[in-house]
């Protein structure tokens, strides 16, 4: 099983690159999951509205669970 960590703020952090969390992130990982199930665990204070849903689109769309 796989895992996607997101702890940090949701979109770009012009302070922090390295905790920023992105749509295209978290679509690599789960492409690189290739239909295995995975959890996905999440620990953020909030971010950009745009990037969250395009991460839950992702979540949404994906073939495993």
């Amino acid at each position: 099983m796989a895992e996607i960590l997101m702890y940090g703020p949701i979109g770009f952090d012009f302070f922090e690159p390295e905790n920023e969390i992105t749509a295209k992130a978290v679509i690599d990982q789960l492409d690189a999951a290739d239909g295995e199930d995975v959890t996905v665990r999440i620990s953020s204070g909030g971010g950009d509205v745009y990037e969250g849903i395009a991460i839950m689109n992702a979540l949404q769309d994906y073939a495993g669970r």
